[in-house]
């Protein structure tokens, strides 16, 4: 069993944690640089599927409309045109050529194949943006891709105390989540605030034998969340060893979400 200790920590993180003065980290990307690849993402993404799918549709359409038979188009002229000009150019023709009063038309596509071209374009469409995520989970997904400033508190304990030390470390860690809110707007010249798109960039958490380590995102006071950390396990402060540096989750071993049920961001 851990040292007694109390599981309240009496102190709100998310209200009173003071962003590290050193300097010495900073996140990979900023959020207008973070934006602008996701427009970039967005034109990508979009537009070279239905470049494709459009590129193929129509060559399967030309391929299908050469072997369609030409549509013979007669000639208007014949032996009781109205007017005698029509009648002498019919019996001149008739007289030189027969076959210049029947010619051959390039055949023309059905209707039903433009519909299933259309049909095609709406749903490589709607199938983009229903995989493409929202702003804000985009937004996770790069920082976990090229790193963001995090306080990695690494503590040496027996591997099954792990689980007990988390369950003490959770109302602390919890708090230091940080949450990612990108506004939705309306369609039109009036537009305003519809809603939010809504993430969270969650606290990390690897175990290495007997060494635990919780990543807390944000650029908090490792003084404060250490003594905080300790306050919730009851182990001494010196035991429990804070670094701030860049994170990479998603390009580092070992590392997951944090544990806790209840997490989620609301939407």
């Amino acid at each position: 069993m851990l040292s007694g200790g109390r599981s309240d920590t009496g102190v709100h993180l998310g209200h009173h944690v003071r962003p590290a003065k050193d300097g010495s980290t900073h996140d990979a990307m900023s959020n207008p640089q973070i934006y602008g690849l996701y427009l970039l993402a967005c034109l990508v993404t979009c537009g070279v599927p239905v470049a494709l799918v459009m590129y193929g549709f129509v060559k399967v359409f030309n391929a299908r409309l050469a072997k369609l038979p030409p549509r013979v188009h007669v000639s208007t002229l014949g032996p009781h045109s109205p007017t005698r000009r029509q009648r002498k150019l019919y019996w001149r023709a008739m007289r030189r050529n027969p076959k210049s009063l029947t010619f051959a038309l390039p055949a023309r596509a059905p209707k039903w194949w433009v519909l299933v071209g259309a049909i095609l374009l709406g749903a490589t469409v709607f199938t983009w943006a229903w995989l493409m995520p929202n702003p804000a989970r985009f937004n996770v997904m790069v920082r976990s891709t090229f790193g963001y400033t995090a306080n990695v508190a690494e503590v040496r304990i027996v591997q099954r105390q792990h689980g007990e030390l988390l369950l003490r470390w959770a109302p602390v860690v919890v708090r230091t989540a940080h949450y990612i809110t990108i506004p939705r707007y309306s369609r039109g010249p009036m537009f305003h605030i519809i809603g939010y798109h809504a993430d969270i960039l969650p606290a990390q958490v690897r175990q290495q034998g007997d060494v635990l380590q919780v990543a807390t995102p944000g650029p908090a006071d490792p003084a404060m969340l250490r003594r905080e950390l300790a306050r919730a396990s009851g182990l001494p402060e010196q035991d429990i060893h804070m670094q701030q540096r860049t994170l990479v989750p998603w390009r580092e071993d070992g590392w997951e979400p944090w544990p806790v049920e209840g997490d989620e961001p609301a939407r």
